[in-house]
């Protein structure tokens, strides 16, 4: 015969040995019940001056900006969240959508948050490439220069024209003839995709494309270099 007593005390151990074991519940003693914590949710991020200052205390980063400047939002669904891993990567593109950028200050971990157009002639993290030497670029939407060394500069014009047709309209690329480099700045995320572009052309061109190219027009803007 079942005793329903010590069944009832055994089935009261058991359940208290799962509160106290579960991963998805605190106890702390003379303290009611509470669900653990969660990851942040990136919803709570919809105002970026917001977003910045949890993502800095997730990852450590530091960040200088100016509040009275820094204006946009970023709508995200609710199951989104912030973690040690993605945090960084979703603060750039929320960044990046609403036109700023992330510039690295010389120190640890410490960025200046500024927009898309002053970033543009503040120096930039500079990654050097070639045909053979890949580069390794930061899982970033922040704004770099790529240097690419070109292999056959006869087709640097043609590489160049292509390249600029993937890239943003704020981006900037220059081809350069004397150095036999291409100089591009985008974002990381987008010059990871032109930079496979680039390396698929720099081919040294068969003869009907090298006289097609010999006897094309060329044209020059007002200081005097050419347009491409």
């Amino acid at each position: 015969m079942v005793d329903l007593k010590l069944l009832t005390q055994k089935i009261i151990l058991l359940v208290g040995a799962f509160l106290l074991t579960s991963p998805f519940l605190k106890v702390e003693l003379g303290q009611p019940f509470a669900y653990a914590e969660s990851p942040s949710s990136f919803s709570l991020c919809t105002e970026l001056e917001k977003c910045i200052k949890t993502v800095s205390e997730i990852t450590g980063d530091k960040y200088i900006f100016n509040a009275d400047l820094l204006k946009g939002k970023m709508n995200v669904s609710d199951n989104v969240e912030l973690t040690q891993e993605n945090a960084t990567f979703l603060l750039s593109q929320a960044l990046y959508f609403n036109g700023y950028t992330r510039i690295p200050l010389g120190h640890p971990h410490t960025y200046r948050i500024t927009s898309h157009s002053n970033a543009l002639h503040i120096p930039l993290p500079i990654v050097f490439a070639t045909t053979d030497t890949p580069p390794e670029f930061p899982n970033t939407w922040d704004l770099i220069t790529l240097t690419y060394q070109v292999k056959y500069p006869e087709v640097i014009r043609e590489m160049a024209n292509t390249a600029r047709s993937f890239m943003h309209a704020s981006a900037r690329i220059v081809p350069n003839k004397i150095t036999s480099q291409i100089i591009l700045t985008d974002t990381a995320v987008n010059i990871k995709n032109v930079y496979k572009i680039l390396r698929e052309m720099d081919q040294k061109p068969n003869k009907k494309l090298q006289e097609e190219m010999d006897h094309s027009p060329r044209s020059y803007n007002s200081n005097g270099f050419e347009k491409f």
